[in-house]
């Protein structure tokens, strides 16, 4: 019992201290945790349309994300995550007086996280899960390029 409630005396601190933190869906990477040695390999398909743009450039943008997610089990509690995303992107756009068309793909930024798991509780029609989560994002994609849209 006292280790239970010197636990629970800690996550409240670290949550006082720490910068602000949120839940994210199970269906987000970090939702993954392969037993020890073990890897997922996960592909979304993402598609998104912006065509409301109310300036004279009547922009109308079309983007497809294909993320691939390697998640790979160092431990029964600590997990590297990998995300690699490809990004295909379409912009019709009026210039003058005409309408053109812009188009771009390639690597966007590649997404590096540790995630190591603090709290587990499972139980029938039940999960909770503590986890640090820490990483940083490679400059991989294209940005500022005269081509890219």
């Amino acid at each position: 019992m006292k280790k239970q409630k010197f636990t629970l005396l800690v996550v409240l601190i670290l949550c006082i201290v720490s910068t602000p933190s949120w839940a994210v869906s199970i269906n987000s990477p970090v939702g993954l945790t392969p037993a020890k040695d073990q890897v997922i390999i996960r592909t979304q398909v993402k598609y998104k349309r912006v065509s409301d743009d109310p300036t004279s450039l009547d922009r109308d943008t079309w983007t497809l994300s294909v993320p691939t997610t390697f998640v790979y089990g160092f431990t029964e509690k600590f997990a590297g995550i990998a995300t690699i995303p490809y990004i295909y992107r379409k912009q019709r756009t009026n210039s003058g007086s005409d309408r053109i068309t812009r188009k771009t793909s390639g690597l966007g930024d590649i997404t590096l996280l540790g995630k190591y798991r603090i709290y587990t509780k499972d139980s029938p029609g039940a999960t909770s899960r503590l986890s640090f989560l820490g990483g940083l994002e490679l400059p991989t994609g294209r940005s500022g390029d005269s081509d890219s849209i």
